[in-house]
């Protein structure tokens, strides 16, 4: 109700409710809704962690082999002496391939 040019807050506040209420997408959004997001992080971050020993024979040398910390470091080690190597033999390597290249590569 407006009385003297002045609309009331109850007049001015189910104006604001209603324009809120046609302004909420009814259809499929590009974008989930920010409780939807926290509810899934909370599922993902509850889950147990991914742990592939767990399919490995009960015992046996290969297993301990294979679930040992030391194994796990040396492939990293491995996997970044390569990552070094293909930097020096892409950075130094003249020749354009390996046939022309210098024996060293």
């Amino acid at each position: 109700m407006e009385v003297n040019g002045i609309a009331s807050e109850r007049d001015h506040d189910s104006t604001h409710e209603s324009r809120e209420s046609r302004e909420v997408p009814t259809g499929p959004t590009i974008l989930p809704s920010a409780d939807d997001m926290k509810d899934r992080i909370r599922q993902e971050m509850m889950k147990e962690p991914c742990d592939v020993s767990k399919y490995y024979h009960k015992a046996g040398f290969s297993r301990w082999i294979a679930t040992h910390p030391r194994f796990e470091q040396l492939t990293l080690v491995v996997i970044a002496l390569n990552a070094l190597w293909i930097w020096i033999d892409t950075d130094a390597n003249p020749g354009p391939v390996l046939l022309q290249s210098p024996p060293f590569f």
